[in-house]
């Protein structure tokens, strides 16, 4: 591309959404963009339960949570939409993270990433669900919401 550093106002679907500064210095092949938001999107994550048993002969102490997930599409076409969301990892060997649910979302247990891709239809809701338990001994002190 040829061009020049400057400043460049940024127009989505015929409405002014900001200003941005082109450096060329730092681009590849590609010019990639953030378009800020999209308000017609929507996702809400809400802890649906939170479960503590504690062992009665033991010192474990298990703690269970589950998220529900809501997605609206309010735009009047599909998307293809990934969706991101985390789970606590243990840096001690003594607490245990266990994955229990995830609905089809791709885990990978060394950062406690979750991801959703899937396409959204217009006008459209979708629920998910995840499901995870940490235990660990009664004598530790955790921070968990």
């Amino acid at each position: 591309m040829n061009l020049l550093p400057a400043a460049a106002n940024v127009y989505f679907e015929g409405t002014f959404i900001g200003a941005t500064m082109l450096n060329p210095d730092v681009m590849g092949d590609s010019l990639a963009v953030t378009l800020g938001r999209d308000e017609r999107i929507s996702i809400r994550r809400k802890l649906l339960k939170k479960e503590e048993k504690g062992e009665f002969l033991g010192d474990d102490i298990m703690k269970t949570f589950t998220y529900e997930l809501t997605i609206k599409n309010n735009r009047p076409n599909d998307v293809d939409i990934i969706i991101e969301d985390q789970i606590p990892v243990a840096s001690l060997e003594e607490i245990k993270v266990i994955l229990l649910s995830c609905d089809k979302a791709n885990y990978t247990k060394e950062t406690g990433m979750l991801s959703w891709t899937f396409n959204m239809p217009a006008k459209q809701n979708k629920l998910m669900e995840f499901k995870y338990s940490v235990k660990y001994n009664k004598d530790k002190q955790i921070a968990l919401k």
